[in-house]
């Protein structure tokens, strides 16, 4: 199976919401946004964003021919840091090392940016993106509470 990421762009928008409004269903305890509130609003967050093409906020996803399989977002804290949100695989395509590709998408389009750091945080019962992530080469920054801090130096 070949895995295709890139930037999404404003004909993705569509797609984007379907997969992100999946996500918050198929994963509630994993995000801080709840379904039932975002189904509602006529434009997510992210919408807007590929709409515009931001560099201050960027959505990568992940395809498979045509269908869109994964998401990852990047979100500018300042010029130099971004921090890691809304990643996500379809659960049919989990195991498939799509959750890395996206990790190492997100990497080279931060290098690109010249950004030095890469930052996350996830809950501490979600061992599966831990992994992952852990993988991918991030570090443990901090605990708070069921929150754990994870971080990825990009020099």
């Amino acid at each position: 199976m070949k895995i295709d990421c890139r930037m999404l762009k404003p004909t993705d928008a569509q797609d984007y919401r379907r997969i992100r409004l999946e996500s918050l269903q198929c994963f509630p305890e994993c995000y801080g946004a709840c379904y039932e509130q975002e189904k509602d609003k006529p434009e997510l967050f992210f919408e807007q964003k590929i709409q515009e093409q931001s560099e201050d906020a960027l959505m990568l996803g992940a395809f498979v021919d045509s269908e869109l399989i994964g998401l990852c977002g990047l979100i500018a804290k300042d010029s130099t840091e971004y921090i890691l949100v809304q990643m996500y695989v379809k659960p049919a395509y989990a195991g498939n090392r799509v959750g890395q590709q996206l990790l190492a998408k997100a990497k080279e389009t931060l290098r690109h940016l010249s950004a030095a750091t890469l930052t996350l945080t996830v809950y501490d019962q979600n061992t599966a993106a831990i992994r992952s992530y852990q993988k991918a080469g991030f570090i443990e920054r901090e605990r708070v509470a069921n929150e754990i801090s994870m971080v990825f130096s990009l020099n």
